[in-house]
C-alpha cells in the first residue's frame, strides 16, 4: 500500500492544506523514501509546491530545492529565481554564472545563452555592493562582447 502514489500524493495534499510543516516535511521525505525513482516526481511536484508558500521557513525551502536539484538539476532556472525572489544574491550570482559557465547547459524554459548573459549582468550591476567575491565589471565587459546585440544596454549598466 505505501507504495501506491496516488494514495501519498492525496494524503500530502490534506497534510497541505493543514499547514503543519513538520509533518509535512517529514510526510514528503518519507514518500520520496517509499515510491520508487521513477514516481518521484510526482512528490517533487507537491514538495515545490509547499515550500514556495508564504510562511515556509527560507532554511527549509533551499534544503528542498537543493536536495530536489540532486534529483533533477536542469530545473535550476526555477533555483535561480527563488533566489532572487528570496533576495538571496550571493547565491542566485553564483548558480547564475555555473549555469552560463556550463557548455552543456540547456534550459528547461527555453530562454538562450543571451537572455541568461542578459539576467546575469543585469543582477550584478543592480547588486555590485552585495555581491561579493565577483569582478562586476569584467563580467559585464565579457557580457558585452557575448550579447553583441545589447552593448549599449550593458555598457549603461556597468
Amino acid at each position: 500500500m505505501h507504495k501506491m502514489p496516488r494514495i501519498w500524493h492525496m494524503y500530502l495534499q490534506s497534510l497541505t492544506e493543514q499547514k503543519f510543516i513538520t509533518k509535512i516535511r517529514r510526510t514528503l521525505y518519507r514518500a520520496l523514501c517509499a515510491l520508487p525513482v521513477e514516481q518521484h516526481h510526482r512528490v517533487w511536484e507537491l514538495y515545490l509546491a509547499f515550500v514556495r508558500q508564504k510562511g515556509i521557513p527560507i532554511e527549509t525551502s533551499l534544503r528542498v530545492y537543493r536536495r530536489y536539484l540532486q534529483f533533477d538539476p536542469t530545473y535550476v532556472e526555477d533555483y535561480i529565481n527563488f533566489l532572487i525572489e528570496s533576495r538571496l544574491w550571493q547565491e542566485a550570482a553564483e548558480r547564475l554564472a555555473s549555469v552560463l559557465n556550463d557548455d552543456e547547459f540547456c534550459s528547461v524554459k527555453g530562454k538562450t545563452k543571451q537572455t541568461s548573459w542578459l539576467e546575469y549582468c543585469d543582477l550584478l550591476a543592480k547588486l555590485a555592493t552585495d555581491v561579493l567575491g565577483f569582478d562586476v565589471d569584467a563580467i559585464i565587459r565579457c557580457g558585452i562582447k557575448k550579447v553583441k546585440d545589447e552593448v549599449g544596454r550593458l555598457w549603461i549598466a556597468g
